[in-house]
């Protein structure tokens, strides 16, 4: 009995000893635009405007409504992307507004991706009055050598394998290669559905020390298709860091942004104007 009490006491002094929980409140960063852009190949430049939001940031759940729930859905993201921007590109033979495309998406229809060419990059939010500027310079376009693709057989039917060789420039480089099964994007380049586009791959000259880029690349496809685009973009440096921060971090428009390489002044994302070669490839 004695032992029984003396048990019964140490569980009260210890329970008497567990702290009280601490509120602990996370500083969050500062609301600002966050920009990305897409170069197409019939040389429209698209520039996608949003808000940061913090990573806690969760939709309100306020009715029944099943599509409001803590998780993310249209609504949620269609808060953050800016509705009433005012989005200017000048440079040498560019000085114009781009066109509101749709809610968060700018286009301008015929841009001139002039290599070597300098290019500034405004964007004024009238609804909240946050603004972003940031420069960049345009590279030359670089090509594939030679390209072919390849369906497999049997239990592997719904894999493409891909072989292709670039055709190297002078200097170091560092290259963006895209596969697309259906078309070329016009807006979903940001990764909205949350998750990593497992058709886009980066690398650099550097991993090919003997000057000749062969590279294989195989990938799932999820319907027949006969044909496939492939777009080659000679990128900076800067960008290349800039893409393998997004990897890292799910290559997501609902990732924080602050952590990643960034060229925008009073915001975050990247501004470039790397003009993609395109080639149409009949899948064997």
């Amino acid at each position: 009995m004695r032992k029984i009490l003396t048990y019964i006491t140490c569980c009260f002094i210890l329970a008497g000893c567990k702290p009280e929980p601490l509120a602990i409140e996370i500083p969050q960063a500062e609301t600002k635009l966050v920009v990305y852009t897409q170069a197409l190949p019939d040389r429209a430049l698209i520039v996608s405007l949003s808000k940061s939001f913090a990573a806690l940031v969760l939709p309100n759940n306020e009715s029944n409504d099943t599509t409001k729930n803590d998780s993310i859905n249209a609504a949620f993201i269609n808060q953050f992307l800016v509705d009433s921007a005012i989005v200017t590109v000048i440079g040498p033979d560019y000085n114009d507004t781009l066109i509101k495309a749709s809610t968060g998406f700018y286009i301008a229809p015929f841009f001139p991706f002039t290599p070597g060419n300098s290019y500034k990059l405004e964007a004024y939010d009238q609804s909240t009055g946050l603004s972003i500027t940031s420069s960049t310079k345009t590279l030359p376009i670089a090509n594939f050598e030679n390209f072919e693709a390849k369906k497999g057989v049997g239990d592997n039917s719904s894999i493409i394998t891909i072989n292709y060789k670039v055709q190297d420039l002078p200097g170091d480089n560092y290259y963006l290669v895209n596969i697309y099964t259906d078309s070329i994007p016009q807006s979903d380049f940001l990764g909205l559905n949350g998750q990593s586009e497992e058709r886009s791959y980066i690398f650099t000259d550097r991993e090919y020390p003997e000057n000749e880029i062969i590279r294989e690349n195989k990938f799932e496809y999820d319907q027949a298709t006969d044909t496939i685009v492939a777009t080659l973009t000679n990128i900076s440096r800067d960008y290349y860091d800039f893409l393998l921060g997004r990897n890292r971090s799910g290559n997501s428009f609902l990732s924080e942004p602050v952590s990643f390489p960034s060229n925008v002044n009073g915001g975050y994302g990247y501004f470039n104007l790397h003009f993609p070669s395109a080639l149409l490839i009949e899948v064997e």
